[in-house]
């Protein structure tokens, strides 16, 4: 089973109808489970939400509402996101990411799954099918599916967005 994330606290956000601070869309349906969120198979979170997060924070910080910015660093750093604010970087699981803009349109959106992102989770795949773990290789495939990409078992490959991204899937 994997671990628990912590959600980030709703009473911390300017506007808490924001369903993508509270916590909606990084996990595998069902998002909420009443224990906090669990994390995106193989890779924790997503770049996109992280990117998105940290572009809500950078509006949180300019406005200089202090507990809304230190509440989503503190959530990041419990996904295992290190902020490197001096570097206007982001480090988590040999992945990293630059940030600084706080114009949501120049963002991916939230969900979306990058072709590293992709060939990693399944790579994870292919070794849990190849030691039978069955459970794990289609938590994969439904969470890949759930956000757009297409994996084809037979072909061994993957296409994203109406095929206007695809990949090979290393066996």
């Amino acid at each position: 089973m994997l671990p628990k994330i912590p959600v980030l606290n709703p009473s911390l956000l300017s506007d808490p109808s924001d369903a993508f601070l509270a916590g909606k869309g990084w996990a595998p349906e069902p998002h909420d489970n009443g224990m906090g969120m669990e994390p995106v198979p193989v890779i924790g979170i997503l770049a996109s939400d992280i990117s998105c997060l940290l572009a809500k924070r950078e509006t949180a910080r300019r406005s200089r509402d202090w507990d809304v910015a230190d509440g989503i660093k503190a959530h990041l750093r419990s996904l295992g996101v290190t902020v490197k604010d001096d570097l206007k970087q982001w480090v988590t699981q040999g992945r990293q990411g630059i940030f600084g803009s706080t114009n949501m349109q120049d963002l991916e959106p939230p969900g979306y799954v990058r072709d590293e992102e992709i060939n990693q989770m399944l790579s994870a795949r292919e070794d849990a099918r190849a030691q039978r773990n069955w459970d794990f290789a289609d938590q994969v495939k439904s969470f890949l599916r759930q956000h757009g990409v297409r994996v084809d078992d037979k072909n061994n490959s993957w296409s994203a967005d109406h095929g206007s991204r695809s990949g090979l899937i290393r066996v």
